[in-house]
């Protein structure tokens, strides 16, 4: 888990986020959206945020949107309740391999449910794994500067 990684560190190392042209987050965390808005007017620029109520929302969006998208990053929270991160990421794993390949997926969470989850949950398509509290707080400063 790379939640403690340095800011500059993170985008210089996850360089896809860049290119993506729509940031996803799945539920109405307020930590979760504000990493979305950041990740969008820092590194995207002229990404769109979508904010999905439900794993099977999230992945209908995900197949329709892939066809004339560039990438899409999708931040997969696992402190909103209800929200089973593997039954998702087993769903994702369904769809077509050219869907697959146009998104990007990052785990965010609590430390104590990204390291369980990280252990349960395989995928090619997670990018990598992240302390939502530590990014929301590297992000701020980024912004401000």
């Amino acid at each position: 888990m790379d939640g403690d990684v340095p800011i500059h560190a993170f985008f210089k190392r996850e360089k896809n986020i860049m290119k993506s042209s729509s940031v996803i987050s799945l539920g109405h965390d307020p930590v979760t959206f504000e990493i979305s808005k950041l990740l969008a007017m820092k590194s995207c620029r002229s990404a769109s945020i979508h904010i999905m109520s439900t794993i099977d929302h999230a992945l209908h969006f995900i197949a329709s949107q892939a066809f004339g998208a560039s990438k899409m990053t999708f931040l997969l929270d696992l402190d909103m309740p209800d929200l089973d991160g593997t039954r998702f990421i087993g769903e994702f794993e369904k769809l077509s391999q050219s869907v697959k390949e146009k998104v990007q997926i990052y785990v965010l969470g609590s430390i104590s449910k990204v390291n369980e989850f990280s252990q349960q949950a395989q995928s090619p398509s997670i990018e990598n794994h992240f302390q939502k509290q530590l990014l929301l707080g590297q992000l701020q400063v980024m912004q401000r500067c």
